[in-house]
Order: structure tokens, then sequence, then C-alpha cells
């Protein structure tokens, strides 16, 4: 998911390192890699999660 926070462009994403949702300021990203790789997860259960860690009420 990308936001808008203020001037601050983030993107929330799942960070494999953490084992966690991170958030980055997409202008302190400084390169990428496209990967083949996808999540095996669907993505409204990673929605619901992060909702969660939130502290968001569900959502369907």
């Amino acid at each position: 998911m990308i936001g808008y926070l203020h001037a601050v462009r983030v993107l929330i994403a799942w960070c494999e390192l953490r084992n966690d949702f991170r958030s980055f300021r997409l202008d302190r990203i400084a390169g990428v890699t496209i990967l083949d790789d996808r999540i095996p997860m669907d993505p409204g259960v990673l929605r619901r999660r992060w909702h969660a860690t939130l502290g968001l009420p569900r959502t369907n």
C-alpha cells in the first residue's frame, strides 16, 4: 500500500528481514529489485493482519 503523509509518500509492506509490517519512505529508497516471488497469502488476510497490528477494527 502507498499512503501520503503531508509531503511524504510511504510504502507499507511486509518486511522479510523483520518478519513484520514496516513503513518505508519512498524518497529514501535508493534502489529496488523486482522479484517474481509472491507472498503465499491472500491479500485480504495480509490487510487484516496489518490492521490488527495498528489496533484497527476488523473489516471484511
